[in-house]
């Protein structure tokens, strides 16, 4: 339910150009950036780069807190 909330989450992202591609930043999520032939194309990755990153943490928070409660896989 709590990753579900996640889709609503607003974070400020940046924009530049550097030559023909547009890099697109997410400072409260640094060094998170992707990059596009186009804005819409480089903010489209950075949203996926952002939820691959969340995912990640979610499966580390997961972990730690099973290993912390020595829980044993169910087989």
């Amino acid at each position: 339910m709590l990753k579900n909330s996640l889709k609503r989450i607003l974070a400020k992202s940046e924009m530049k150009k550097e030559g023909e591609w547009y890099i697109a930043t997410c400072p409260a999520l640094s060094p998170i950036g992707a990059q596009g032939k186009t804005k819409k194309a480089a903010m489209k990755k950075l949203r996926e780069v952002i939820k691959i990153y969340i995912d990640g943490c979610f499966e580390t928070i997961i972990d730690e807190l099973l290993e912390e409660a020595e829980a044993e896989e169910l087989k």
